[in-house]
């Protein structure tokens, strides 16, 4: 699930939960998940296991309304989990099976999961140029790497960096990933919700835009 060449940002912003090894909110947001539904599942001492079966399904429930090829493709991230936890793929079909679609489209679906035919949606990663840069891309998933003339290599992958933010009373209220591009210093976060997030400018509350870089 996790891009070996994503910046490891938990030291940095001293991550409290984990779910499959990264943070959760990086994890949620992967997953398209609710955090706050997250944190209460977890305050209720619900298992890790019980937590990600609930988010999931809640989900794949919110989808079905979706192209055959999303469903398919989130899918295909369960049954390709399922297998490398050598899990019950027909407890898995049974529990899709159930979901709210015609049997025609199940079928359609479950197929190309099993095949392999479709890719599963947490390993697709996309890169767009960074706007007003002349080489400089940036990865739905948060990563950065620029375009170098050289023998061996075609990018180099730069890393953010932890930045301090203050309020108004001059104290650390939190941390967030900058990066320099250019000569020129940018958030990261904003770059990320600018380039992949329709009119983030109408999101009010900018945190739902930042927790994509685990801030």
């Amino acid at each position: 699930m996790f891009n070996s060449k994503t910046p490891n940002y938990s030291k940095a912003n001293n991550v409290k939960y984990y779910l499959e090894g990264i943070p959760a909110r990086r994890w949620r947001y992967l997953n398209k998940a609710s955090y706050s539904v997250y944190i209460r599942l977890k305050k209720e001492n619900n298992s890790d296991k019980d937590i990600i079966e609930y988010l999931t399904e809640k989900y794949i429930n919110r989808i079905c309304s979706n192209s055959i090829n999303d469903i398919a493709s989130d899918l295909r991230r369960l049954y390709i989990t399922a297998v490398k936890k050598n899990e019950s793929l027909k407890d898995l079909k049974d529990w899709f099976y159930k979901k709210n679609l015609s049997y025609d489209s199940k079928n359609e679906i479950w197929e190309l999961v099993t095949t392999g035919k479709i890719e599963p949606s947490s390993t697709i990663e996309k890169w767009k140029k960074i706007d007003g840069t002349d080489n400089f891309y940036i990865s739905n998933n948060g990563n950065f790497r620029k375009k170098v003339k050289d023998q061996v290599l075609d990018y180099i992958y730069p890393k953010p960096y932890p930045k301090k933010r203050y309020n108004k009373d001059k104290k650390c209220n939190r941390i967030i990933m900058h990066i320099k591009i250019e000569g020129q210093e940018y958030s990261a976060a904003k770059l990320v919700s600018t380039h992949f997030i329709p009119n983030p400018h109408k999101h009010k509350n900018t945190y739902l835009l930042m927790v994509i870089l685990e801030i």
